[in-house]
């Protein structure tokens, strides 16, 4: 097999997963990815087993943290699961008798000189800036931060709530890390594949964000506001036409980190109080066709589960009205009036 570590442009830590495997002595493995690194399954299957350990790769969504395959290793006697692209708090424990191990797949190949040079036309009324980025880069913020300080400008790296996140690290439920520096500056910049991030951030903060992505070596900011005028626009319109609905759908995803059943069954008491007849739906994957299924008997649902279904997904569902969990009260008051989009992403993983 070719060196796969000088291979990949990510970092996959093989010497580390070597030594974890020896100290467990894992003869059998599940190798998780989520999709865009699904292609790294491949090579770590080949590294595996040539350190004869018998690998399988699941084929599943991959969306975080919150999202292990429990169930999946357990069916086919798998010893240990093998994370990669995310990191978490199970890092190196058991979990149903499944060890699990995370592997962030950092990126090898930014620039910081670069990332600069694309960002400099953005940069000129910019005083002060938080720095932030999903896990592939946060290697790389302390160098890119250095350089926007070279420039003039003040750089603020927060850290999250989360004793295993790392500075400067957001993902999709949890932006703590620029809500720490908020007060102290202007704008944020997000380094990260897409805008997903950058939204979490503009969202939670009510700042400016500027998203620079690597791998398209594109810089966005435009977007990012009209995503959030279409979107506080669509939520606003759900929740008014939820008022004068009553059956309701209440969405539980059973994935390990979204599991939300004591929210879901308090929401389904409060809302019956209010006359509303309510169904919890248990889900894994959410999909349009599923929802399909209830269409004579739901008029609208409450998505208790990743809140990233109920802001980003809107436009996949934009024939059903999804309402997030810590949007409830205004459903149950009807204060529409008062409504702060950033209680559309008010939960937190079972962590």
């Amino acid at each position: 097999m070719r060196n796969m570590s000088k291979e990949s442009e990510y970092d996959l830590e093989l010497n580390k997963i070597k030594s974890w495997i020896e100290k467990y002595k894992i003869n059998k493995v599940l190798i998780q990815c989520p999709n865009g690194l699904k292609y790294l399954a491949f090579k770590l299957a080949e590294w595996f087993e040539e350190q004869n350990v018998k690998a399988y790769i699941s084929s599943s969504n991959c969306w975080g943290a919150c999202d292990i395959a429990i169930n999946e290793a357990k069916y086919i006697g798998c010893e240990a699961i093998i994370h990669v692209g995310h990191n978490g708090p199970y890092h190196e424990k058991s979990i149903e008798n499944v060890r699990i191990f995370f592997i962030p797949a950092y990126y090898r190949r930014l620039n910081a000189e670069r990332v600069i040079e694309k960002l400099r036309p953005y940069l000129a009324n910019i005083k002060s800036v938080g720095l932030v980025s999903s896990i592939q880069h946060v290697r790389d913020l302390l160098s890119i931060g250095n350089k926007l300080a070279s420039e003039g400008i003040n750089v603020y790296i927060g850290n999250p709530n989360f004793k295993w996140m790392y500075p400067g690290q957001v993902i999709g439920c949890n932006v703590t890390s620029a809500i720490s520096v908020s007060r102290y500056v202007n704008s944020f910049i997000c380094i990260s594949g897409g805008v997903f991030h950058a939204i979490g951030v503009r969202i939670m903060t009510q700042k400016e964000v500027i998203s620079y992505d690597p791998y398209l070596d594109k810089v966005t900011k435009e977007e990012i506001d009209m995503f959030l005028k279409r979107t506080l626009t669509k939520k606003l319109y759900n929740l008014t036409r939820a008022m004068d609905m009553k059956r309701v759908g209440i969405l539980l995803c059973s994935k390990i980190g979204q599991c939300k059943l004591k929210e879901a069954i308090k929401v389904k008491h409060l809302l019956e109080k209010k006359n509303y007849k309510c169904k919890i739906i248990v889900f894994d994957n959410l999909t349009p066709s599923l929802l399909e299924n209830f269409l004579g008997d739901v008029d609208f649902y409450i998505n208790t589960g990743c809140p990233r279904i109920g802001l980003d997904d809107l436009r996949l569902y934009e024939n059903f009205i999804i309402i997030n969990l810590g949007e409830v009260d205004y459903l149950i008051y009807g204060k529409l009036k008062d409504y702060d989009i950033r209680k559309s992403l008010a939960w937190s993983p079972n962590f």
